[in-house]
């Protein structure tokens, strides 16, 4: 599903498939330093805005302006961003940060690793397993 106007991407969830080795820097504004894309897979954004016909997007990676293209498919919004402080619901003792978000496209959900005292833990986590909590 694609959105008619620009603006209507604000702050909706996409996988923008593109690729710094393989894929055209066309889509790149003429302002971001290639160098800043370098080894640099976009995947899952989250866009905060439009600017002069180009939406910025957000990655764990950075903030990039890049062109709209029919690469993008728009997704369920996730509860987390990188960087959120979570508790387990299991174990709520347990807190730590969103360190990386994964799409499975296939059931449609998100898949997401924390970091436990800046260390990974051992497994994801879905959306149900985790709550945002207090910086502790």
């Amino acid at each position: 599903m694609a959105c008619d106007n620009l603006y209507d991407y604000i702050g909706r969830w996409m996988q923008y498939i593109w690729s710094h080795s393989s894929d055209s820097i066309e889509l790149i504004h003429p302002d971001v330093p290639l160098n800043e894309l370098n080894g640099i897979d976009l995947g899952l954004c989250f866009c905060i805005g439009v600017e002069q016909g180009y939406l910025i997007l957000r990655t764990k990676q950075g903030v990039f302006k890049m062109k709209h293209c029919d690469k993008i498919e728009l997704i369920t919004p996730s509860p987390f961003f990188w960087g959120d402080c979570v508790s387990v619901v299991s174990s709520p003792k347990v807190h730590g940060i969103i360190d990386l978000i994964l799409w499975d496209s296939s059931k449609k959900m998100y898949k997401y690793a924390i970091l436990i005292n800046d260390k990974p833990a051992s497994r994801y986590y879905n959306s149900e397993a985790l709550v945002l909590c207090e910086q502790w």
